[in-house]
């Protein structure tokens, strides 16, 4: 699925905002990608063989995510993580988390572990 907004920087209208919520059923467990040039992100209670979540301008949050693989990024903004972890213990299982200009927050007691 591909959503575009029409003129996102019409003069004036900079606090113009769309809020889209996408469920994704339990059953489907493969890959999930979400990215936005200018807009927010909230992840949680998924779990999914590999995720990736971008945003160029925009805050990226995760809450109770389970996934193999995980790539977090935005570019301007901050990364919020409050419950990562890793489905299994297989050596492939990594995770990416990269913010150009922004702090990263990881508030959880145990990171990646079951």
């Amino acid at each position: 699925m591909q959503l575009k907004r029409r003129n996102p920087l019409t003069l004036l209208n900079f606090s113009d905002e769309v809020f889209i919520k996408i469920g994704i059923s339990a059953a489907y467990k493969n890959q999930v990608n979400i990215k936005t040039t200018i807009g927010s992100i909230t992840a949680e209670n998924l779990v999914l063989n590999n995720i990736s979540l971008k945003s160029t301008t925009g805050n990226i949050e995760v809450h109770s995510i389970e996934s193999k693989k995980a790539l977090i990024k935005t570019t301007t903004e901050a990364i919020s993580i409050n419950g990562l972890v890793e489905v299994g213990i297989e050596p492939t299982s990594q995770a990416t988390i990269m913010s150009t200009i922004g702090k990263i927050t990881l508030a959880q007691d145990k990171l990646f572990t079951k």
